[in-house]
């Protein structure tokens, strides 16, 4: 995959640069990007015979390079990721600290589809595979929440807030 990036962190637009990126042997598509200030999440579906996982990168310095790519989900080609159905990522902005990184995409079951999440509060190492709750609110509003057991471990916790309808 081939991301052609162009920074403008207080001053005008760079040349562009071609940087790549992408799992060696696989079909890399589906990419979406997330950024505030000089981080940036690139999200993809990388895909082989067996299957298809997704995959993120960081940057720390608005896209001029990136870590080393990450599985994002638990189960080995378990995704599923298509023009239709890409993976998602949002970035919550945290005080002197990195951003909260979301990632969200569908995984194959028997039955149909299966809405997982991933959260990163470091900034790169993503922890995958959660399902979210998704539901409407009194007000109509659409929202996500996602349970994190590694903040809070009791049953019947309803989950951290993830996501509103028309509320960053």
């Amino acid at each position: 995959m081939l991301l052609f990036v162009s920074v403008a962190v207080g001053g005008p637009l760079s040349a562009q640069t071609a940087l790549a990126l992408g799992i060696a042997g696989r079909e890399n598509a589906a990419v979406r990007v997330a950024a505030s200030g000089k981080f940036v999440v690139v999200v993809w579906g990388a895909s082989s015979s067996g299957g298809t996982d997704v995959y993120s990168a960081v940057s720390r310095d608005a896209g001029r390079t990136f870590g080393s790519a990450v599985r994002v989900n638990d189960t080995p080609f378990n995704a599923r990721v298509g023009g239709e159905q890409p993976p998602q990522v949002a970035l919550v902005p945290r005080a002197g600290a990195d951003p909260q990184v979301t990632v969200v995409w569908t995984a194959k079951r028997p039955d149909g589809g299966r809405l997982l999440t991933s959260r990163s509060i470091d900034g790169a190492r993503l922890r995958g595979g959660r399902d979210p709750r998704l539901g409407v609110d009194h007000g109509r509003a659409r929202w996500a929440r996602v349970r994190d057991v590694a903040r809070s471990p009791r049953p019947g916790d309803a989950g951290t807030p993830a996501w509103r309808a028309g509320h960053p």
